[in-house]
């Protein structure tokens, strides 16, 4: 598995203490030894779990994002900057789906949901 085909924990965590819960494939989950896991949401782990926050891959946060949002790959450096077209800050990761939920919280922290 690519791990630049979803988000990190903290990013994760970030979406969620921005407000947006997105409905996933994936989830990770916080096990008592502190340990954190990328687990299948629907295969009923158990045990000593004592959090869960969603783990959304890219495609799951670039369908929440407003349709004139923008995501290129620098070929030199492999880095991807997420903007709209509308001259908004560039969220700029080596990981595309860091930059789009950086730019997902950016615009619902900015209300901007609308098209052009």
């Amino acid at each position: 598995m690519n791990p630049n085909n979803y988000v990190t924990q903290p990013m994760a965590q970030r979406l969620v203490d921005a407000g947006i819960v997105l409905e996933t494939e994936k989830e990770l989950i916080h096990v008592v030894d502190g340990s954190w896991y990328l687990v299948d949401k629907n295969k009923g782990q158990s045990g000593a779990i004592d959090k869960r926050i969603p783990a959304p891959m890219f495609t799951e946060i670039w369908r929440e994002l407003p349709e004139y949002a923008r995501i290129e790959k620098q070929a030199v450096n492999l880095l991807a900057h997420a903007c709209l077209i509308t001259g908004t800050p560039t969220f700029v990761n080596n990981n595309p789906c860091e930059a789009a939920a950086e730019l997902l919280i950016f615009c619902e922290g900015e209300k901007i949901n609308d098209p052009l």
